[in-house]
């Protein structure tokens, strides 16, 4: 169903430990994907769809730049 590689892996990763360092370091809550409170656990919607979003035109840019490498 999904074609995924390593390197499309460690990307997901990335873009997630990103969101998720600048989110805590500077108390930004939108940025905090998963959001941990001292008895619950809740997901940002907004915070899962950013990180997303940046994923897919991340893959998108990238591969629209291999292409114009080879063309």
């Amino acid at each position: 169903m999904f074609n995924m590689n390593r390197k499309d892996l460690l990307l997901i990763l990335a873009v997630l430990f990103i969101y998720l360092l600048i989110g805590y370091v500077f108390d930004i809550d939108p940025l905090k994907v998963f959001i941990f409170r001292v008895d619950s656990f809740s997901i940002s919607f907004f915070g899962l769809i950013l990180w997303i979003v940046t994923v897919i035109l991340i893959r998108y840019f990238h591969r629209k730049s291999i292409e114009k490498v080879e063309d």
